[in-house]
């Protein structure tokens, strides 16, 4: 999963 957190680490920053 660490590939898709560093992927996806844009979208989770914002959500938050």
């Amino acid at each position: 999963m660490g590939r898709k957190i560093k992927a996806f680490q844009p979208l989770w920053w914002l959500n938050f």
